[in-house]
């Protein structure tokens, strides 16, 4: 159930139970300003609302659809609203307001990141660990965060598509986006449909096993070896199916380069890919970890330190690490 404030309103206190009241935003409010995104399930706009703020508004197109599609786009829809406008972190893209439900197609507004997302970052930008590594930092304190959460919230389509990034006065910010697929896991070992992209699906997910938020920290590994490596296919030249069937059958990741500043990072990847998803790091630990290996880039006065030592393995590629007691 929804409930909805105008715009101009004061929220007053939900009965026990329900969820705050939802602002509402009327079309009138919205200048369009530019189409920045497209997608099977709609666009997303650049818009001015109410002649001050600029914002992201995400339109659902239900036109020419079947009524068994237009029933799950709008569910999906309703349900990326209802998680989103419950979502307070610095590092989750923030909800300002929905469209009435009467309004067809129905609309969400978010704030804007003028910067994009984090798979154009990775293709144009030249690499810089201490940048890098603070995306990686950010994206896992985003998911710590939903993981967190009573019951945890699992994101199921952890990519770097879904992380976008906006200028701030201290720098970049990476902040977490689309929780269309999102879910709340009801209960450990709950049998959940498949879904989110193949290159960053876990094992388990692209087997139609039972998963866990684990699933969300095998992605994040993808994710961390494209900010490393600055590539963006972690499996060049294979189709899905055989994506499929190389992760899920072979036990194949993604290949690590020669060079890294750090041990911890390479290993950290393949903590995140492993086979068992109980023996995965939790995301909190892996925001932890990040935190420290950010920490050793900077000095206290705010001064780069040297490079930390260099790691190469002995034949190029990728090698399983050497086992380690983690606490994360």
């Amino acid at each position: 159930m929804f409930f909805w404030k105008t715009g101009r309103e004061t929220a007053t206190e939900p009965a026990a139970g329900h969820p705050p009241p939802l602002i509402v935003v009327k079309p009138a409010e919205l200048k369009v300003l530019a189409r920045i995104g497209k997608g099977s399930f709609g666009e997303v706009f650049k818009a001015r609302w109410q002649d001050v703020h600029i914002v992201a508004v995400k339109v659902l197109h239900v036109s020419g659809k079947s009524k068994a599609e237009r029933e799950h786009l709008l569910k999906q829809f309703q349900k990326e609203v209802r998680l989103l406008s419950t979502l307070h972190h610095p590092n989750i893209v923030r909800f300002l307001g929905v469209s009435d439900v009467s309004v067809l197609p129905p609309y969400f507004i978010c704030e804007y990141l003028n910067r994009g997302t984090l798979t154009n970052w990775i293709r144009k930008a030249e690499p810089h660990l201490q940048q890098d590594l603070a995306f990686a930092r950010d994206a896992a304190r985003a998911l710590a965060f939903l993981h967190a959460q009573k019951p945890p919230i699992i994101h199921r389509d952890v990519k770097s598509d879904n992380f976008l990034l906006a200028d701030r006065d201290n720098g970049l910010v990476l902040k977490l986006s689309d929780f269309g697929l999102s879910r709340v896991m009801a209960s450990l070992g709950e049998k959940m449909t498949p879904c989110g992209t193949i290159a960053y699906s876990a094992p388990e997910v692209i087997r139609c096993e039972a998963y866990s938020e684990k699933a969300d920290v095998y992605g994040f590994g993808i994710v961390l070896w494209q900010l490393m490596t600055h590539q963006i296919e972690p499996y060049p030249g294979c189709t899905p199916l055989q994506i499929q069937l190389k992760v899920s059958l072979q036990r194949a990741r993604p290949q690590i380069p020669h060079r890294f500043v750090d041990l911890r990072i390479p290993r950290l990847m393949h903590l995140c890919w492993r086979e068992q998803p109980d023996a995965r790091p939790s995301m909190a630990g892996i925001a932890q970890l990040l935190e420290r290996l950010c920490a050793d880039l900077v000095d206290p006065n705010g001064h780069h330190r040297r490079q930390l030592h260099g790691v190469r393995f002995p034949h190029g590629g990728s090698r399983p690490p050497v086992e380690e007691r983690h606490h994360m």
